[in-house]
């Protein structure tokens, strides 16, 4: 009731002091992991719940719940890089620079992405690691990502290989390209939330 009711601190409290009468209640894990989620701390979720799975095998919210977290974690990772390169379309067009620093931009982006979706993974437990790697090859959150990644790519294309002057006239359609990657990629997400 104290999570639903958005209560953080006094949810934390009782499900640590059910986990100190048994350290091996796995409901209480679940919830502590829930609560680690609702203050966006996706690697601390996963951990929770891994231990839950641990207490109780035979229990598979515990998982789904993993699978859940990783789903919203490629989301968000989505959601940002496509906003941020959405934003830099825009700086050919209205700053008139050359577009070479634009292209070093957006490739930075990618790799600032992918680094810090590393470091994520390395802050969890191996047989985290090994669900990531298992949720990130199923067929529909691949092709979320490739959905994303090729939509930004093709904008970029046609914004950094079009004639200085016609920047400004292919610009709407590389945002298109990149909102319609947007939304395509969260539409494979979500058929992959359903599926699991």
């Amino acid at each position: 009731m104290s999570l639903a009711r958005g209560e953080l601190a006094d949810a934390r409290g009782y499900q640590e002091r059910a986990l100190a009468l048994d350290p091996a209640h796995s409901g209480a894990m679940n919830e502590l992991g829930r609560i680690r989620l609702r203050r966006h701390d996706a690697a601390g979720a996963i951990r929770h719940f891994i231990s839950a799975a641990r207490a109780t095998p035979d229990e598979r919210i515990y998982s789904r719940n993993i699978d859940v977290v990783i789903l919203r974690t490629v989301s968000r990772t989505i959601y940002v890089f496509t906003l941020i390169a959405l934003i830099l379309i825009w700086v050919p067009a209205t700053t008139h620079i050359d577009r070479f620093p634009f292209v070093i931009g957006l490739g930075m982006l990618g790799a600032v992405t992918v680094a810090c979706f590393a470091w994520m993974m390395l802050r969890l437990p191996p047989e985290a690691r090994l669900m990531v790697r298992r949720t990130l090859r199923a067929p529909r959150v691949a092709g979320a990502l490739a959905l994303a990644a090729g939509g930004v790519a093709v904008a970029v294309g046609i914004v950094a290989l079009a004639p200085a002057a016609d920047v400004t006239r292919v610009l709407p359609v590389a945002v298109v390209i990149t909102v319609i990657a947007r939304l395509a990629a969260f539409a494979a997400l979500r058929s992959a939330a359903r599926k699991n």
